[in-house]
């Protein structure tokens, strides 16, 4: 009887294997489905920051700006302590220069901006500091939650966070 069970454990072993090597298409045939972001739709980028480190701040505006070069239309929301890249005044940390371009994120912010990127800060930072609009550079707005929400759930769009 033990070597029955066995027998037949080992047959419905095999034949799960068997039937989970065929629903998993090859990689030559999952690189083929893969879509490019210009072929499925995709062309926006909505990109959240809230990393406090400098240098995560600037790769991730350093992508949003790829992804504009490349065509998509990118919106940023700051929030936490990213969100202090958004201030008239944004701390010394946000105006160091990263090799090798020797710009900062408040640098490549500002570029954003002047290129037409969206910018906007968490609905929760402004009243979070005590601070109103008038603390944000140009440029800067509160997002909506709804509209997040929305952006979130369009199917034109990438969502990235750092």
């Amino acid at each position: 009887m033990k070597s029955g069970i066995v027998s037949s454990l080992f047959s419905l072993a095999a034949l799960s294997i068997i039937a989970g090597c065929q629903a998993i298409p090859s990689a030559e045939a999952q690189s083929m489905q893969t879509p490019t972001s210009a072929s499925s739709g995709i062309d926006r980028l909505l990109t959240i920051i809230t990393s406090p480190d400098a240098e995560i701040q600037m790769m991730s505006l350093v992508l949003a700006r790829a992804a504009q070069a490349d065509g998509m239309s990118p919106r940023l929301m700051l929030c936490g302590p990213a969100g202090e890249l958004a201030l008239k005044t944004p701390p010394e940390s946000a105006l160091t220069s990263f090799p090798p371009s020797g710009r900062s994120p408040s640098d490549l912010l500002a570029g954003l901006i002047a290129s037409g990127a969206t910018v906007e800060v968490c609905a929760l930072f402004l009243p979070t500091r005590s601070l109103t609009e008038e603390a944000l550079r140009d440029g800067v707005h509160v997002a909506s939650p709804a509209s997040i929400a929305e952006e979130f759930a369009a199917p034109e769009t990438r969502v990235i966070s750092f």
